[in-house]
């Protein structure tokens, strides 16, 4: 059997795509953003503790789940996480706002978003028309706003 045969006779997805990557060359850099360095080892580690942590909080197979990032490190992980749990990623233009922004939030079936800090108020003012939404998980520091949302930081869903 050819290695082309091999290729084609496995399941092709994106946590096997790491793990094997992982596994044939651990050390060598998979992503460098401005400098911050992550091996393949080490981004299937990330994403994996990533992953029991959604988990442990409750999304499992087939949730969806909207992000609202900027071009980060933590969101690749959070992409690999949810492909490694079966959950179905949402990413969001970070320059959509009011109904636009309502639309695909709610549109999406997500109960949960993962924002980066400056972006939670544009999800606070339109939370009357996203009711499905319990819970924001944001990147940096936020200024305490009054909501019905769970606001948590995303560092907190990362697990040991």
């Amino acid at each position: 059997m050819t290695s082309a045969e091999t290729v084609t006779n496995q399941a092709h997805t994106i946590p096997l795509a790491i793990s094997n990557a992982a596994r044939r060359w651990p050390d060598k850099i998979w992503l460098d953003f401005s400098g911050e360095k992550l091996s393949y080892a080490q981004a299937d580690v990330v994403s994996t503790q990533l992953a029991h942590g959604l988990s442990r909080i409750g999304v499992g197979r087939g949730d969806r789940v909207c992000s609202i990032l900027d071009n980060h490190v933590d969101a690749v992980m959070l992409l690999l996480a949810l492909s490694k749990i079966g959950a179905i990623s949402v990413p969001i233009n970070t320059a959509y706002r009011g109904e636009f922004l309502r639309h695909q939030i709610a549109d999406s079936g997500s109960v949960m978003v993962v924002a980066d800090a400056e972006y939670v108020g544009n999800i606070i003012a339109i939370e009357e028309g996203i009711p499905d939404v319990r819970a924001i998980f944001h990147r940096g520091a936020l200024a305490s706003a009054p909501t019905r949302f769970e606001l948590r930081q995303f560092e907190s869903v990362y697990s040991d």
